[in-house]
């Protein structure tokens, strides 16, 4: 168990990232995904649907393990939450993605994480792991609209 006590730590924490600053840890989470968005759009919209489902649920397991060892409700150190939300703004953008659009996405993800708007806030309050992910979710679907009703898509 202490083992995987670690590895959940690690995971959630992005290898550490969400140690490296004492605020916006969640932004450097995000802001480090962005280089992997590239190779991340190039495949197939059901292969992103398919990674992104299992970054949930896995995220989900890993953040909930963090938070029980860090004994604090979503602490602003377990940053897994916000890097899989990157990726979900992203998800349905075309293939030939510019560095206007990357910086755009990456601003109306860390927006919309801010204000939280319904329902996202709502769902930060349910509880583990789930609490954690749930509103990122929402959040990175809702900066992947925006973007998609701005024809940022393939």
């Amino acid at each position: 168990m202490i083992f995987l006590n670690k590895i959940s730590l690690v995971l959630a924490t992005c290898f550490g990232l969400g140690y490296l600053i004492p605020i916006g840890q969640g932004t450097l989470g995000a802001f480090f995904a962005l280089f992997f968005i590239p190779v991340f759009i190039q495949i197939s919209l059901s292969g992103k649907i398919i990674l992104i489902l299992s970054a949930v649920f896995l995220g989900i397991f890993i953040a909930g393990l963090a938070e029980k060892v860090l004994r604090t409700k979503d602490d602003h150190r377990i940053i897994i939450d916000e890097f899989i939300s990157i990726f979900i703004t992203f998800v349905c953008v075309g293939s030939k993605v510019t560095f206007f659009v990357l910086i755009v996405g990456f601003f109306l993800n860390r927006i919309f994480d801010w204000i939280k708007p319904y329902p996202a806030g709502k769902l930060q309050n349910l509880r583990g792991g789930w609490g954690i992910i749930a509103d990122d979710i929402v959040s990175g679907a809702m900066a992947g609209l925006v973007l998609l009703v701005f024809g940022f898509f393939s």
